[in-house]
């Protein structure tokens, strides 16, 4: 049984055809993982856009998994999550 990780989307169901790095932790006591764009992007002043990350989540019965914007990059650069929180309940899986 799968513990806790990430897989690549199935090719027929992907949104975009680049290469996906699928998020790590930057140390062994991380408080969570770096998601990875998998497009280069700019975006203007107030401007709002959709990046698929291309990246499913499995998870064990009880667990979530909770999306936030990067402190520093959202103090530094001003970006926020529309939805300001993310969440991912286990049984999304392959949904």
């Amino acid at each position: 049984m799968k513990m806790r990780g990430f897989e690549i989307v199935k090719e027929e169901m992907r949104k975009t055809k680049r290469e996906i790095t699928l998020p790590t932790r930057g140390s062994k006591i991380s408080a969570g993982y770096d998601f990875y764009s998998p497009i280069d992007i700019i975006l203007e002043p107030n401007e709002k856009t959709c990046i698929w990350s291309d990246v499913k989540a499995y998870m064990q019965e009880g667990e979530v998994l909770l999306l936030f914007i990067r402190s520093s990059i959202g103090i530094k650069k001003g970006l926020a999550l529309s939805n300001g929180t993310g969440v991912i309940d286990a049984d999304y899986y392959s949904n």
